[in-house]
């Protein structure tokens, strides 16, 4: 019934595309608190969640906003972030606290109450961030997923784009003959690095959750097998085709990772702790709006640049301006689970989170 379209049928200015952003913007923050339970905002002390909180407070509501963060020292922890912004918009402050050594008691609960998988390292923590939110009060939360989706906020992939667009540069240059050798020239001058060290092939791997799990899953798969089936031979390759651009690529960000990893995580890690998780920033009048733009208008070179222009004053510049960083996984935790774990139903010698999360589950559901 609706379908995620890159047709850049918008005519307006950048200034009008900013007015109708921040009304549907609104307007879908002022729908996803509509509640008789309560609710507070995810406020991770990043660009959406700040964004989220601040139209949620513009209502005229109390607003309760929960930041996380790891016991002791961890270079990813915002939440003095948060707590600044939190008292500077008069924004009811909660924090909690994720410590790594509890985690080992939560696995075998977590487990119990997933019947597929959620393969990605970040899972644990958000299963026990939204177990403390609960314990808290608090039964829907709001989240910032689908911002870095929607208004291009990935360095990597929109790297890939870059490339995609220099291949076709490149390979428009032959038969170089005439004139075309100057502009060949001038493109090795140019972009001589980008022929130089590794232009092609632009590739990504679809069905990947996370990009980092690639090398973890090409060990594993080597030697792996469920039964008599080899994992090396299923094909999880993807090669763009020679026309990709940048809205191609978000496309399959939008329609891989944040659908089916993303919402997906949010949603059973919600309901496996009674909470229900909503996501403002993907109401598909916004997400219409924003793939009919041109992409002149809506990506300037850089991540979310017109996003962080039509929110400025919205957001504070030192969340605006900050550098990206996500919520880190329990690194610590995944890598001592990594080296105790013993397979009961996979046949292999590397364990990484996914292949023992698989290899629990199959056994959780075979042994009932």
């Amino acid at each position: 019934y609706w379908r995620l379209s890159h047709m850049p049928v918008y005519e307006g200015t950048r200034e009008e595309a900013k007015t109708e952003l921040l009304r549907l913007m609104r307007e879908s923050v002022t729908n996803c608190l509509q509640s008789d339970v309560p609710v507070a905002v995810l406020l991770s002390g990043g660009i959406d969640s700040s964004a989220i909180a601040a139209m949620a407070k513009e209502t005229g509501r109390e607003i309760h906003v929960i930041s996380a963060g790891y016991a002791g020292k961890h270079s990813q922890d915002e939440r003095s972030v948060a707590k600044r912004f939190a008292s500077e918009r008069g924004l009811i402050y909660h924090e909690v606290e994720l410590n790594a050594n509890d985690f080992k008691l939560l696995f075998s609960e977590y487990m119990e109450r997933m019947d597929e998988p959620v393969c990605d390292v970040s899972a644990m923590s958000q299963y026990a961030l939204y177990k403390k939110a609960r314990e808290l009060g608090f039964k829907v939360l709001l989240s910032g997923i689908g911002g870095d989706e929607l208004f291009y906020g990935y360095p990597t992939f929109n790297r890939v784009a870059e490339q995609l667009a220099l291949r076709r540069e490149h390979r428009a240059l032959f038969p170089w003959h005439g004139r075309k050798k100057l502009d060949f020239l001038r493109f090795m001058l140019r972009h001589g690095s980008y022929v130089l060290f590794g232009g092609y092939p632009c590739t990504l791997d679809d069905r990947w959750p996370v990009d980092w799990t690639h090398q973890d899953y090409k060990r594993f798969a080597a030697e792996a097998c469920i039964g008599d089936v080899r994992l090396a031979d299923i094909d999880v390759h993807y090669s763009y085709a020679d026309d990709a651009d940048l809205d191609t690529v978000y496309d399959l960000e939008f329609t891989t990772f944040m659908k089916n990893l993303c919402l997906y995580l949010s949603d059973r890690l919600g309901m496996a702790n009674s909470m229900e998780i909503r996501s403002p920033l993907i109401d598909y009048r916004l997400v219409d709006f924003v793939t009919h733009l041109p992409v002149e208008i809506k990506y300037d070179g850089t991540p979310k640049g017109f996003y962080k222009w039509c929110l400025r004053g919205i957001a504070p510049d030192y969340i605006l301006d900050a550098n990206k960083r996500g919520f880190e996984p329990p690194w610590d935790f995944i890598r001592d689970m990594n080296t105790t774990y013993q397979y009961k139903k996979i046949s292999a010698d590397h364990v990484f989170y996914n292949s023992m999360l698989a290899d629990t589950l199959i056994d959780n559901l075979l042994s009932k």
